[in-house]
């Protein structure tokens, strides 16, 4: 049965995950709120491909300065990589990884001072994992859950959520090429 809104695939939630080993670390089904960007970090690269992904602009507005060390591949798609200029601003940034295709080889995602929202899916099993990394990184989310729903409903309702959220003040929420995604992903 598909549900009303794409967080209704969730039963309930909680604080941070439980290490009892009498239970599984991510229940189907739970989201969990408010846990640390280490633990998103570690799940995100150990889990199925990313379908979806959003930048938000819940922190900063398009045009506000990063500091940043994100090394960028070359103008030619290479292995090679160069310094992203200091004074960059988060649109140039944007429009660098996005329209340029100049994605980095192991992408720190905290890149633009800013949430980033990713949905993955494995389609053997329909199993979806949810993370939304926050900029602060003490609050973050993470949950997965299965459904006979397709995969291509979940991710619409996933994107209906991200567009639709109310926390992006400075900006509407920007998406992500998978490709961004590529390496080792850390926030």
């Amino acid at each position: 049965m598909q549900p009303d809104n794409f967080m209704d695939f969730f039963r309930g939630s909680e604080g941070y995950p439980s290490l009892q080993t009498d239970r599984e670390l991510f229940p189907i089904g739970t989201l969990y709120k408010y846990v640390s960007h280490s633990l998103l970090n570690g799940m995100i690269n150990s889990t199925p491909p990313i379908i979806s992904a959003f930048m938000m602009g819940r922190y900063t507005d398009l045009y506000e300065i990063l500091d940043t060390d994100l090394k960028i591949r070359d103008s030619r798609g290479s292995f090679a990589t160069s310094q992203v200029p200091n004074r960059t601003t988060k649109k140039q940034l944007y429009d660098l990884i996005v329209n340029q295709g100049r994605y980095p080889s192991n992408p720190e995602l905290s890149c633009f001072d800013d949430d980033i929202l990713c949905l993955e899916h494995n389609p053997a099993s329909n199993l979806f994992w949810f993370y939304w990394f926050d900029q602060d990184v003490s609050d973050c989310c993470i949950g997965r859950f299965q459904t006979e729903v397709d995969s291509a409903v979940v991710r619409q309702m996933f994107d209906d959520f991200v567009l639709n959220h109310p926390i992006s003040r400075y900006h509407k929420p920007l998406p992500l090429p998978i490709e961004f995604f590529n390496g080792w992903c850390k926030f």
